[in-house]
């Protein structure tokens, strides 16, 4: 995330958006702390990049735009040299998410 300006926040609660389930679940299995799901989800907690990833949301943070490609160049050619195809990277992902793979793959995407 890009450290002077990247936040993160969920404009889509302001708004009154619903979520599907599979987002629930993916948001649940990607921000495990309840505190921190607590304040972006009934707070509206607008967190700076700092933040962000202080609470374990974003795994890196650089400075400016010259700073943002370079992390993220950087790991892409990270995961691009432990995953031979596109195919072995979805699986990988697959089993780091379970549940919001389960939720996707069955369609149950009923709203919130």
């Amino acid at each position: 995330m890009r450290g002077d300006r990247g936040f993160f926040y969920m404009s889509e609660l302001d708004v009154g958006l619903k979520f599907v389930k599979y987002f629930e679940v993916l948001f649940n299995e990607k921000i495990p702390d309840s505190q921190t799901r607590r304040d972006v989800l009934l707070r509206s907690a607008k967190l700076t990049a700092r933040e962000a990833l202080a609470r374990r949301i974003v795994d890196h943070v650089a400075d400016g735009i010259e700073g943002t490609v370079e992390e993220a160049t950087r790991l892409a050619e990270e995961v691009a040299a432990t995953v031979s195809n596109g195919a072995k990277l979805v699986e990988k992902r697959k089993l780091m998410l379970p549940e919001t793979w389960r939720h996707v793959s069955t369609g149950s995407g009923s709203k919130l």
